[in-house]
């Protein structure tokens, strides 16, 4: 969650609590709700925490919640869907919190990967596939994962990758090497991954802060864009919110169209 939410503390109460909110604290009424114990504080369940969650944020926020809310349960993006139907009852929101959770995807790794995802979908991008692993170029015995591949119409493809700085402080303070070190490593690795001829699309937190910096950079690496979904999206945030729509733009091999399609010779 950007930390711009996390200025005030929501406590669950029940009826018997007559407290008023003030302050930085918001009193919530949950009746039957499933207690999780965690470091010794009482919290809602994960189901409970990202429904909350989710019908409460806009949906460029409320993406990065989805998908790691699907990473961190045993249960699909449909399946949490269907909890989010029995718990909210009676609740606000709960058409939003179920079409976020529809664009879900357990792959994602960072804030940034889904923030950047979140604006790929409302903007009408294709998109691309999460965390692919590439054999590397000069030991193809070990490998490179990337954040995104897009699959182009014309065959190639196009890599990109989210430069969020907590990715190279994690990095840094597993392999206990300093920060420049890490971030040598990291010019290695695309100078490598150049080999196999894709382009590689960094994206940076300013960049998703920047809508028209986004769709520029993104339409400038031939990355496909649709009018028809953008518009096809909008209408579902407003008439089916609980309805989510995906595009991908995928190359199809001459072959396949040979089978599919007869020429007449005359």
């Amino acid at each position: 969650m950007p930390y711009a939410s996390l200025s005030r503390t929501h406590i669950a109460t029940t009826p018997r609590d007559r407290r008023s909110s003030r302050g930085g604290i918001v009193r919530h009424c949950i009746s039957n709700d499933d207690v999780v114990v965690i470091d010794g504080i009482l919290v809602t369940s994960l189901v409970r925490t990202a429904f909350d969650c989710l019908r409460k944020r806009p949906f460029d926020h409320g993406l990065p919640i989805a998908d790691r809310a699907a990473a961190l349960s045993d249960l699909s993006p449909t399946q949490l869907q269907q909890r989010f139907r029995k718990i909210g009852r009676g609740c606000t929101g709960v058409q939003r919190a179920i079409g976020i959770m529809g664009y879900a995807d357990a792959k994602s790794e960072s804030w940034l990967e889904s923030y950047a995802r979140a604006l790929m979908i409302t903007q009408g991008f294709s998109l691309p596939r999460l965390q692919v692993e590439l054999p590397r170029p000069l030991d193809p015995s070990r490998v490179y994962r990337v954040d995104f591949l897009w699959d182009m119409p014309d065959g190639s493809h196009v890599i990109g990758e989210a430069d969020g700085m907590r990715k190279y402080h994690e990095d840094t303070e597993r392999s206990g090497r300093s920060t420049v070190s890490t971030l040598a490593d990291e010019q290695h690795r695309e100078a490598e991954l150049t080999l196999y001829g894709f382009p590689v699309l960094r994206i940076s937190y300013d960049d998703t802060q920047h809508i028209e910096t986004f769709v520029d950079k993104l339409m400038c690496y031939g990355i496909p864009r649709s009018s028809e979904v953008v518009e096809a999206i909008r209408k579902l945030a407003t008439q089916n919110p609980a309805s989510s729509l995906r595009y991908t733009h995928v190359h199809l091999k001459p072959e396949i169209f040979e089978g599919l399609v007869h020429f007449d010779e005359e």
